[in-house]
């Protein structure tokens, strides 16, 4: 197994994730069905302890996954650092 750091996953550690919150967020907003919100307030509470469980066995088995996460953002993209000059 290799840490894949290219793609979506130069700007966000979590693209996938994020990306099932706002899904989740644009069901809730359109349905206001009242499982969409219980839906997504379990994607609130249970990802970011995933996310955390996953990470943590990451740091364990690949080598680079430390630096990794500690220069990429977990949940927002930085697109505004590559802009300053």
């Amino acid at each position: 197994a290799r840490l894949v750091t290219k793609s979506p996953y130069d700007y966000l550690r979590r693209p996938m994730g994020v990306g099932i919150g706002l899904i989740a967020l644009g069901l809730a907003l359109l349905t206001n069905n009242p499982a969409s919100w219980v839906w997504l307030l379990a994607w609130a509470i249970l990802s970011p302890l995933l996310f955390e469980l996953e990470e943590w066995e990451l740091k364990m088995r690949l080598p680079g996954a430390e630096d990794y996460f500690s220069r990429t953002p977990r949940y927002l993209p930085r697109f505004w650092i590559g802009l300053r000059k």
